[in-house]
């Protein structure tokens, strides 16, 4: 029998992120489209609440174009294109500050006011989506 090694989600608190103008109270993104499986771990349990609406869904690269934000829109359900947001990153600010450890990582966060209060690296378990809802009905 294979034994994998037992995951646990990064949680980050009081890690300065770079500035984020987003109109939503909790992101979840990736940096790679493959992050899609993940993300949807996230949207799944944002929708199993009442906080469904306040979220936004960042894909993040160093650039988009018409080619790439189209693949991106092809990857995701239409039913959340309403939610996705394209950043541009070119100096990768943002993936120096999430440090994923593979290119399909995901990532969330609780934002205040454009401040990241509490991020997650990875699907959550139990324990950090506890933890995860606590802040955002802080927020």
């Amino acid at each position: 029998m294979l034994w994998r090694n037992a995951y646990s989600p990064r949680v980050l608190e009081g890690k300065a992120f770079p500035a984020l103008s987003v109109d939503c109270d909790l992101v979840v993104g990736g940096f790679d489209l493959r992050a899609q499986g993940e993300i949807g771990i996230w949207v799944r349990l944002f929708q199993s609440g009442d906080i469904y609406k306040r979220f936004c869904i960042l894909l993040i690269a160093p650039a988009w174009n018409d080619v790439s934000r189209n693949l991106a829109e092809a990857v995701f359900p239409r039913s959340l294109h309403a939610h996705l947001q394209f950043v541009e990153d070119p100096g990768e600010a943002w993936r120096e500050a999430v440090e994923p450890d593979r290119p399909e990582r995901s990532f969330a966060a609780v934002v205040s006011s454009g401040v990241v209060l509490l991020g997650v690296v990875g699907p959550p378990t139990e324990e950090v989506w506890d933890q995860f809802l606590a802040r955002a009905a802080e927020a």
